[in-house]
């Protein structure tokens, strides 16, 4: 199974401007898991997106060797 990783950390409008993307990927890749990595405070919007199998969280204090770990 392919994975895709999409990764938008900020700026709520250009997250949400990122759906379209989503969609278009699963339509390309439909046997493929797309995974959001998305800032705490931005999940709720992206978890509302039907084209993303898995969220990953970035904690606020979260360091860039933290989050490889996940």
């Amino acid at each position: 199974m392919k994975e895709i990783l999409v990764i938008r950390l900020s700026a709520i409008g250009d997250i949400l401007l990122t759906t379209p993307v989503l969609r278009r990927l699963k339509t390309l890749y439909s046997n493929a898991r797309i995974t959001f990595l998305v800032k705490e405070q931005y999940t709720d919007f992206i978890a509302a997106c039907p084209d993303v199998d898995n969220i990953i969280v970035w904690k606020k204090d979260a360091s860039i060797l933290q989050m490889k770990r996940i």
